[in-house]
């Protein structure tokens, strides 16, 4: 028996094969229907659509055989891959390159074979339209043409379900785009109504201030300092419903995250702008902890807005006196960047609530009893450069917020 030798190109034949995710799939019924035309059209035991891979060759349509695949070694087709035209046995039993072939001297006993190759796109030999007996014949010359049309359907038949495919994942990913888009809409109508939200109390209370020195510009004539501190805070709330707006704008015409290098100091400013105020009108101290000249990779936008939100949370459930930090530190190779507070922490069942939740992108926070209420939309954030909210606290004792960004070296 006289093995198949492999193709000069075979890496190459190979890669146009499993392109095509032939191998190893379900039936279909076009093709099954050929190779029934075939077996009825020749009047043959055995037709096949085999496809020919690095080890075996295997059937993605069969009539008249009960196994799916044979080797390589002992297949006829793989012989019929190094021609262009009918590669034919007359009688298998007296061909020296097959006579002691098992699929010769035992069941399904070959006698007569008949394959035409099945070209990719790209010209290299996927398999062949094959026919099989165990009766010696040889085919007409009307019937190689009839084998070779049969066999150039089989072909477009794979090219078009191929292109199907891809067709089929555009769709799906097209699908899963405005699914996306969808959803990022709907993260960033969350998030104006968030701001508007944050920006609400810190007004209402500007205003008060303003009704204040009104009433003390009627009662005395030096109201310098009253005065100074009212501007002070506007040009304060100014500056941040700039940076809101602005941030609002970006959400809106973004549809990607862009991941850059960040300097972590750089986060300070921002975290002192919205937090100093409600930190000072509780006496909670604020501290920060950031290892110098630490870089990170990530969104600083995304990264400021989740971490003053931890702050302002953390600065909302701590009591007189306590401390929130701000911290960063190196480990391993990513930037841990988090908030630590010595508040009223969090229940250890309502810990695990929210550890349960962190995965839906329905992550609460907590409240002053530690009960939840939503941090979804910050968690989604999150997920967008790739990482996730990790949640430590102790009840009476505070509570760490942290995530991590890769290190930029």
């Amino acid at each position: 028996m006289r093995k198949p030798e492999l193709l000069p190109h075979e890496t190459e034949r190979l890669t146009s094969l499993f392109r095509y995710n032939l191998l190893d799939t379900y039936q279909e019924t076009e093709f099954d229907e050929i190779v029934a035309i075939a077996a009825r059209l020749f009047g043959v035991e055995i037709a096949l659509i085999s496809l020919v891979d690095d080890n075996r060759q295997w059937f993605k349509a069969k009539i008249g055989l009960a196994v799916c695949e044979t080797s390589r070694d002992i297949s006829f087709c793989g012989h019929a891959l190094h021609s262009d035209d009918i590669f034919e046995v007359p009688d298998a039993l007296v061909d020296e390159r097959f006579s002691d072939n098992p699929l010769v001297i035992n069941k399904p006993n070959i006698r007569f074979y008949a394959g035409q190759p099945i070209q990719a796109e790209d010209g290299y030999k996927l398999g062949t339209l094959c026919l099989l007996d165990s009766r010696p014949r040889s085919l007409t010359p009307i019937e190689r043409d009839l084998l070779k049309m049969l066999a150039r359907i089989v072909e477009r038949l794979i090219i078009s379900r191929h292109e199907f495919k891809k067709k089929e994942e555009k769709i799906q990913l097209l699908a899963e785009q405005i699914k996306s888009l969808e959803h990022s809409n709907s993260m960033k109508a969350q998030l104006l109504s968030k701001l508007f939200h944050d920006l609400k109390s810190p007004l209402v209370n500007r205003r008060a201030a303003m009704e204040r020195l009104k009433v003390q510009i009627s009662e005395i004539n030096d109201s310098t300092e009253s005065i100074s501190e009212v501007f002070t805070g506007f040009n304060r709330m100014e500056e941040k419903i700039l940076q809101s707006l602005e941030k609002a704008i970006q959400d809106l015409q973004t549809q990607s995250v862009v991941m850059e290098p960040f300097a972590v100091e750089s986060i300070t400013d921002y975290i002192l702008l919205w937090c100093q105020d409600p930190a000072q009108q509780k006496d909670i101290q604020l501290h920060f902890d950031l290892e110098a000249g630490l870089q990170a990779l990530g969104n600083l936008d995304l990264v400021r807005i989740v971490l003053r939100k931890l702050a302002i949370n953390a600065i909302k459930y701590c009591r007189r006196g306590d401390t929130v930090t701000l911290f960063s530190h190196r480990y391993k190779q990513y930037v841990e960047l988090g908030v630590e507070d010595t508040g009223l922490g969090i229940k250890p069942e309502t810990l695990e609530q929210i550890r349960n939740h962190i995965y839906q992108q329905s992550l609460p926070s907590r409240t002053a009893n530690g009960t939840i209420t939503g941090l979804g939309l910050y968690e989604t954030y999150l997920n967008q450069m790739g990482t996730s909210l990790e949640i430590e606290s102790s009840w009476a004792e505070g509570s760490i917020f942290s995530f991590r960004l890769l290190v930029v070296s």
